[in-house]
Formats: C-alpha cells, sequence, structure tokens
C-alpha cells in the first residue's frame, strides 16, 4: 500500500467478514487488527489508518473516534447491496458495496493514502 504499514481495524459483527477482510489485507502487507463492535476499543500503542466497518458498526465507531479524538483516522463504511449510501458523516472516507471486490478496496485505500 504505502512505504509504512497501513494500520487497518476492521469492525463487523460477523467474524467471518472480518477473517475474509483481514486475510486480504494481510496479503497487501497491512496490520490489522479485528474487532466486533461490543468490543470496540483504540490502543494508544496501535491506532489504525483506517477503520473498515460495516454500515450497522457506523454508530460505535462514531462514538469511538469521538470519545478518543482520533479525527485523522479514515473510516470506510461496508453496506449491502440494498442500502448503498454515497454521503453520510464528515469523518466517512467512503462506501463499498458488499460483497466486497478486493480491486475496489485497494484503489479506495490507495487513493486514501496517496492524497493524504
Amino acid at each position: 500500500m504505502t512505504e509504512s504499514r497501513t494500520g487497518v481495524m476492521l469492525v463487523d459483527d460477523h467474524a467471518e467478514m472480518r477473517t475474509h477482510l483481514a486475510d486480504l489485507l494481510l496479503n497487501w502487507g497491512c496490520e490489522v487488527t479485528e474487532s466486533g463492535s461490543d468490543k470496540l476499543s483504540l490502543s494508544p500503542d496501535h491506532v489504525p489508518d483506517v477503520i473498515i466497518c460495516d454500515r450497522l458498526c457506523l454508530k460505535h465507531v462514531a462514538e469511538l473516534l469521538q470519545s478518543t479524538e482520533a479525527e485523522a483516522i479514515k473510516v470506510i463504511v461496508l453496506t449491502d447491496a440494498q442500502t448503498r449510501e454515497t454521503s453520510g458523516p464528515a469523518f466517512v472516507a467512503g462506501y463499498l458495496g458488499k460483497p466486497v471486490k478486493p480491486a475496489q478496496l485497494r484503489a479506495l485505500l490507495q487513493h486514501l493514502f496517496v492524497t493524504a
């Protein structure tokens, strides 16, 4: 992705989805942490560059970002086919539909970190 390893936090209540995305991101050289929305927290030692979350977990992510004042973290929201958002809270950097297409995810990550 970039010169240094991109830190990614995956937030989804479906462990299978997290595992699938984690495998993909690890293959791309990212540093990955995973969480369900019920156990969401940030370690001061491992603040991610980006959070990829399911649309249903977005409220929890917003609360986390607000409580930690972590404005620099970019957020990518995954949506299902029936709810394809294109705009939302200002902290959301992009939306991708499920199932996630690896090429689209990689392109969005590259765009976010090349223009950052």
